[in-house]
């Protein structure tokens, strides 16, 4: 597994990407933009509730990471901007992964040794994460 940092930069480096900016619209636009009919309802939000799609977070963090370099704002062709969609999610799954590792580390190691998992407090140190649903 590949560290945090690793990842990060490798995330920096895409969000600079020419373009890269409608790659940030699109998520906004898929994951916020609630579509309806002639009325809205309930189910209407349902596609807000997956964890497919990215959160305001995660937003925030690709801009900031596309305003840390100068900005070209060309309109990518669809295979490229297609590639930086599926590369973005693909370094943020990673990168959940790494950010979940210690805690599940610390879990499988709580459950190893009858007793020990009793007294296991997954808010006892800084790194955490959310095993398996985040």
């Amino acid at each position: 597994m590949r560290s945090e940092q690793k990842i990060f930069d490798d995330l920096a480096t895409l969000c600079a990407s020419p373009g890269y900016a409608h790659a940030i619209a699109y998520f906004s636009f898929r994951d916020h933009v609630v579509g309806y009919g002639d009325t809205l309802k309930g189910a209407d939000y349902a596609k807000l509730f997956s964890f497919e799609r990215l959160i305001r977070t995660e937003i925030s963090t690709l801009i900031g990471l596309m305003v840390r370099a100068p900005r070209d704002l060309t309109i990518p062709d669809t295979k490229t901007l297609e590639s930086y969609i599926k590369r973005t999610e693909t370094l943020l799954r990673e990168l959940h992964d790494a950010l979940d590792e210690p805690a599940k580390a610390e879990l499988k190691e709580a459950f190893a040794e009858p007793g020990k998992a009793q007294q296991f407090n997954p808010f006892a140190k800084a790194e955490g994460g959310c095993p398996d649903h985040c």
